[in-house]
């Protein structure tokens, strides 16, 4: 969590009861419990910065998988991404409360006030699906607009495509590589890298290719 998230000290806590009456609503309301509910305390607390929110998938199909966040009502489903390593789902976090895993596309959308947040600092994410076949999806974030360079390069560092290439405004995007060249050529299977480029920031991640 990034330093001064909260308005105010506090210490923050992470725990489950699965058990307990007050996560009795939510089972309820989960299609399937694919995931124990963790719940960060104090609950219903909003941050003053994003946070990055990471669970384990076990042996879960990371393709089929989102973290949720209960919000009183709910299951919101966040927009998700897998880490680098393989090993975790990975999602930004708005607020302190309950979090599990849910299957993709079974919770409730984010509320349009909620999605509206414009992100506090310079994020690349892990490319979904990884490894991929035929396309797959880059998400970034950008906290202040400017030009913004996003490109693929190949094993030996050269230029495959710039698939993003002007300026945006600050905001959360989401772009689709369909495994093409600049010329509209198929890529081969391997491993490649990604990187943006923004006012300053940089960040490159891999990702493979597997026809």
């Amino acid at each position: 969590m990034p330093e001064n998230s909260l308005a105010e000290d506090s210490y923050v806590i992470v725990g489950n009861n699965d058990n307990s009456p007050a996560t009795a609503k939510m089972r309820t309301a989960l299609v399937d419990q694919i995931h124990p509910i963790y719940t960060v305390s104090p609950v219903g607390r909003d941050l003053e910065k994003d946070a990055k929110i990471s669970m384990d998938t076990g042996a879960l199909d990371p393709e089929t998988i989102s973290i949720g966040y209960w919000d009183g009502n709910v299951w919101r489903e966040l927009h998700s991404t897998l880490s680098l390593d393989g090993r975790q789902m990975e999602a930004i976090g708005t607020h302190l409360g309950h979090y599990t895993l849910i299957p993709r596309g079974s919770g409730s959308p984010l509320a349009i006030s909620e999605e509206d947040i414009l992100p506090t600092e310079y994020s690349l994410y892990q490319n979904y699906p990884n490894p991929f076949n035929p396309e797959t999806m880059i998400h970034y974030d950008i906290p202040k607009g400017g030009h913004v360079s996003l490109v693929i390069y190949d094993i030996l560092g050269r230029e495959l495509i710039r698939l993003v290439n002007q300026y945006q405004p600050a905001g959360r995007y989401d772009v689709l590589w369909d495994g093409n060249n600049a010329i509209g050529s198929s890529a081969v299977s391997g491993v490649y890298f990604f990187r943006i480029s923004s006012n300053g920031f940089s960040q490159t991640r891999k990702m493979v290719l597997s026809r």
